[in-house]
């Protein structure tokens, strides 16, 4: 066996071992996902160093329940280091028009009151005047 028919042999089957890793994780997240054990998703990702498309899970979820869904975006941003991204988690719940689920999201998401977060602080305020005025109202008055 020549050097180079090796080297091929041995990542051909890095490869192939590599993807049947990947499909393996994939379908253990599909199991969780499809059992609502979302928990499980996170922690059993950061065991195995794989990110799934939480945004993709989150959306899927959105459809079916999204109570839950909110109790995943939640967990999603407990962290100092978020695993996914703030303005497309609000993204998903305007795109199913939850503005209760959002707000709640966003409440709890922006309570440190971080200058880099005025934008979706904004946005939280914008989306509450247009859809829920007496929400705007009884924030602006609590925090007088």
């Amino acid at each position: 066996m020549t050097l180079l028919s090796w080297v091929t042999k041995t990542i051909g089957q890095t490869t192939l071992d590599f993807n049947l890793l990947n499909i393996f994780v994939l379908q253990v997240i599909q199991c969780f996902a499809e059992t609502g054990q979302f928990q499980k998703i996170v922690m059993y990702s950061k065991k195995v160093n794989f990110t799934p498309d939480y945004i993709f899970l989150l959306r899927s979820l959105m459809r079916i329940n999204p109570e839950q869904a909110l109790q995943f975006a939640q967990m999603l941003v407990e962290d100092d280091e978020p695993l996914a991204d703030l303005n497309q988690i609000v993204d998903v719940f305007m795109e199913m028009n939850l503005i209760q689920q959002c707000t709640s999201f966003l409440l709890d998401a922006l309570k440190n009151n971080r200058p880099s977060e005025g934008p979706l602080q904004t946005r939280l305020l914008e989306m509450n005047l247009m859809s829920a005025p007496q929400v705007c109202w009884k924030s602006i008055t609590s925090s007088c």
